[in-house]
């Protein structure tokens, strides 16, 4: 996917991003205007190309990104104490991935799995030691 994304802290920056997409303003020109009255309280970027489950963006933001077509602006989507807004540039499905960025993949694909099982098991204490 490639994107443009924004984020802020604060859940009224949030619902003004918001009514200002709604109202049909360039995702462009409400990045550049909530980061240079708000710089301390969000913080936008661009992301040329990633592969899905690279650890870009929480979980659940790259998974509404790669659920969406090219044009579409998802958000907000509260996580971590941000308020994410991303507008997907495109979205190739079968691009070729290099060797080492092959290997990085697996390795974040891995590690996700890893915190999810471990989120997932609960440990009980079946002996006490004296």
């Amino acid at each position: 996917a490639s994107i443009r994304y924004l984020w802020v802290v604060d859940r009224e920056l949030a619902q003004e991003v918001e009514q200002r997409l709604v109202s049909q303003i360039r995702f462009d020109q409400v990045i550049e205007d909530q980061v240079s009255n708000n710089p301390e309280a969000s913080e936008s970027g661009q992301l040329v190309w990633f592969p899905q489950y690279a650890g870009f963006l929480p979980d659940e933001v790259e998974t509404l990104v790669f659920q969406s077509r090219p044009g579409e602006i998802v958000g907000p989507i509260f996580v971590s104490g941000k308020y994410y807004f991303v507008e997907v540039e495109g979205i190739e499905k079968n691009r070729p991935l290099t060797l080492d960025r092959q290997q990085a993949l697996k390795k974040q694909v891995f590690l996700r799995w890893l915190r999810q099982k471990r989120l997932e098991t609960q440990i009980e204490k079946l002996v006490t030691l004296n």
